[in-house]
């Protein structure tokens, strides 16, 4: 693949969003099982009590044996809308499928979930989201400089081809290397508030301003200004949060096509709609595995479809993740 070639076709305008799944790939520390390793030393009990509420609800394979074990650990009374937010919504059906908690994000879906029946605390969860901090500012290690030279190098020759980029991803990476501005939308290291223009140096993990949460409506709360209400009704108005101003940036985007990487689109049905909601954008292109690209069932494609172009005003092109990482890594 040519970036030339490939990415300005018809001189469209094109922005790219990003996800951790690209950060994951170039420090190893990023991965799920790496940060998770991680947590497991520094807070063991509540990851070890965490697994155990969890066990009953793991191997399930419907929603009617979801909702019985859900019942029988003491949601019997709002058990129907546990399973529809935290399960279906939030996307926990995938842990019920795994051994043991796989992300801090959806461990602290977990946590949340269980503090409904009095087995955590909101302290347990400030502490988890603590060192979720803690675990992602990786020592400092989030930086252009702490990849390969090659990796930079070809990094510089991708990125700078787009107009504009978004990401959910706290480090800085994508700001050491692409020459314009890159639009955190879940703030990051070199921010201090909602409200705070980036700074030039990354802060302590402590005071950096990220945004967490179990479920899309949590993390607008946290990017938007206060006294805005939810659901989010386009076109957006967000005064007085520069995190708001960057979400509000991308639904009122003029390029033509957006391309997506490294992003899964659960839990950020905000961004997610932002997308829906720009009349402007006219191709989608996602890259996902070779096996996904080129399947003729196209079960990717309509899952893709579901997250970013449900009024199906947009065309959607799935392309292989290693057409970028062949040439970076």
């Amino acid at each position: 693949m040519a970036y030339d070639n490939r990415r300005n076709e018809d001189d469209m305008k094109q922005t790219l969003l990003v996800g951790n799944g690209f950060t994951s790939q170039l420090i190893q520390e990023y991965a799920n099982d790496c940060m998770m390793a991680i947590f497991k030393n520094e807070m063991r009990v509540l990851l070890d009590k965490a697994n155990k509420l969890f066990e009953p609800l793991r191997y399930k394979v419907d929603s009617d044996s979801i909702k019985l074990i859900l019942k029988q650990l003491g949601f019997s009374a709002n058990y129907e809308q546990i399973f529809r937010n935290f399960f279906e919504e939030y996307g926990l059906v995938y842990e019920t499928q795994q051994k043991h908690i796989t992300s801090i994000e959806n461990l602290l879906k977990i946590v949340r979930m269980f503090m409904k029946i009095g087995q955590f605390t909101e302290s347990d969860f400030q502490q988890t989201r603590l060192l979720a901090n803690k675990i992602y500012y990786n020592n400092g290690k989030f930086r252009a400089q702490n990849i390969s030279e090659s990796s930079r190098t070809a990094l510089s020759k991708w990125l700078n081809t787009y107009q504009e980029i978004y990401t959910t991803n706290y480090d800085m990476i994508l700001d050491d290397i692409y020459e314009q501005k890159v639009y955190h939308l879940h703030g990051g290291f070199q921010y201090k508030c909602r409200a705070s223009q980036p700074l030039m140096n990354p802060v302590a993990s402590d005071e950096a301003y990220l945004v967490w949460g179990i479920s899309g409506e949590a993390k607008y709360e946290q990017m938007k200004a206060k006294g805005m209400a939810f659901p989010i009704h386009f076109p957006l108005v967000i005064e007085g949060s520069v995190l708001g101003g960057y979400l509000e940036a991308l639904q009122k985007s003029t390029s033509e096509q957006i391309h997506i990487f490294g992003y899964s689109g659960e839990n950020d049905q905000h961004i997610n709609n932002a997308i829906v909601e720009n009349s402007n954008i006219k191709e989608i292109i996602y890259y996902c595995s070779p096996e996904e690209a080129s399947s003729n069932l196209n079960v990717k494609a309509y899952s893709i479809n579901e997250l970013f172009n449900r009024n199906k005003s947009k065309k959607t092109t799935l392309r292989s993740w290693d057409d970028v990482w062949s040439l970076i890594r």
